[in-house]
């Protein structure tokens, strides 16, 4: 599409504009008739807040940065923690979007499919058992940062300065939710493998990081609760530390129910049809820049060569996606986590392959003479604008009805007012 008379600052405008379009009818979908934290997670994280710093959760908590980050946020507003849960996710929304739009910015130097990627990752449906960018629970915070994350980390092969922002952002994250950091790590290694330069020019920065986590990986296990006991840094203890690692490491269900998830029907026809043409086209073309790089479609697409840490992120959580299917177990993070994060990235790559398919439809409409190029651009955008906003509305909508209310503004106020009378020693009976 010739968006050609429009300068670089008004395209990226009207590109922030959309996504807070689509920020703004994502909230919306779930709370346009209530307004209050919709899912229980998000209940029970703000009750953890609340009682920080008077009483911490015993044993291994995974997500205590996430509670503490409410509890700051409530001492330094003055928010309520209902108001707090409530607003939060437009602001995740919009990470999570806003770090996608720059990512594949970036990695595919245009605009156009960076707005329909972070418009896509948008559509991306939350569920009671699959949570969601709609709450404000920590596997929301944790993926909204995974575009970030990976930005970054792109960005450290050649920087100092971005590799000590990925370390931070990095570090957040797992305090938040450390699913999605663990998972970034056999990405980046399948990354590597599938991309020798890449390693070779990052030997000392890669050695120093395995260093780094052989010294330090005994203590961080012990903290966080891999190992109990003294630390034994023998060949005997680093066995029984390496075989308590793989037990955390190796996960099962989180459900008691037979929870198996299909990318068709998640993510909806158009959506997954997208994100395999978008995965299927880099791989083909990953070979065949191996085999010819000076082929004009390699100089064309792969004008910046981390390009194909996407489809290697995504072809990495299928492997464990069919891992958890064979076996009923997977590594690195629980299965209900990989999905999502696996279906964040495909929606990424959906974006990309439907900016290169109005593209190609283009110059074949073009060259056969059948449309005008102002004809065609019209109704491209008429049909684009069709599909995104009945994806983001409609779609949302309808698929958003099914969440139940935990709590009515009344019956807040009642349980507020019993507490009233002994805070510390009086408990509420709820018949569900």
């Amino acid at each position: 599409m010739n968006f050609a008379s429009l300068s670089a600052f008004q395209l990226k405008f009207l590109a922030v504009l959309g996504i807070f379009f689509g920020v703004f009818f994502g909230w919306m979908a779930i709370h346009q008739n209530y307004f209050l934290p919709i899912h229980s997670e998000e209940w029970d994280h703000l009750l953890l807040a609340k009682q920080l710093p008077e009483r911490i959760p015993i044993g291994v908590n995974w997500e205590i940065g996430f509670q503490i980050l409410i509890k700051f946020l409530h001492e330094f507003s003055g928010l309520s923690y209902e108001l707090i849960a409530l607003i939060l996710p437009i602001f995740v929304m919009l990470l999570a979007s806003l770090g996608t739009f720059v990512l594949v910015r970036f990695l595919s130097k245009k605009i156009l499919p960076a707005l329909f990627s972070a418009l896509l990752v948008l559509s991306l449906k939350s569920s009671i058992t699959l949570l969601g960018l709609w709450f404000f629970v920590p596997m929301a915070l944790g993926i909204a940062l995974l575009p970030s994350m990976i930005y970054f980390l792109i960005k450290a092969f050649n920087s100092l300065k971005h590799a000590l922002v990925f370390l931070l952002l990095f570090v957040q994250a797992t305090i938040f939710h450390p699913a999605y950091t663990i998972i970034l790590i056999p990405s980046m290694i399948v990354y590597s493998m599938l991309n020798p330069q890449v390693f070779f020019k990052n030997q000392a920065k890669i050695a120093v990081a395995l260093i780094l986590m052989v010294f330090l990986l005994p203590f961080f296990a012990f903290q966080l609760g891999f190992v109990s006991g003294e630390i034994d840094l023998s060949f005997d203890g680093i066995k029984t530390l390496s075989q308590g690692l793989m037990n955390r490491l190796s996960w099962e269900k989180i459900f008691e129910f037979e929870a198996k998830f299909s990318f068709l029907e998640f993510l909806g026809i158009i959506p997954f049809i997208l994100a395999v043409i978008g995965l299927s086209s880099i791989i083909v073309l990953k070979i065949l820049s191996m085999l010819k790089p000076s082929h004009s479609l390699v100089e064309e697409f792969f004008k910046n060569r981390h390009l194909f840490f996407l489809p290697a992120m995504a072809l990495t959580l299928l492997a464990l996606y069919a891992q958890f299917h064979l076996t009923g177990r997977v590594l690195f993070a629980p299965y209900e986590r990989q999905f999502m994060a696996a279906s964040f990235i495909l929606l990424m790559l959906a974006g990309i392959a439907l900016y290169y398919l109005v593209e190609l439809m283009k110059k074949i409409f073009l060259n056969l003479g059948i449309f005008s190029a102002k004809f065609f651009r019209l109704a491209f955008l008429g049909m684009l604008s069709v599909f995104f906003i009945s994806l983001l509305t409609i779609s949302n909508f309808e698929f958003a009805g099914e969440f139940y209310q935990n709590a009515s503004a009344s019956d807040l106020s009642a349980v507020e007012w019993i507490e009233s009378f002994n805070a510390e020693k009086n408990y509420v009976i709820a018949e569900c």
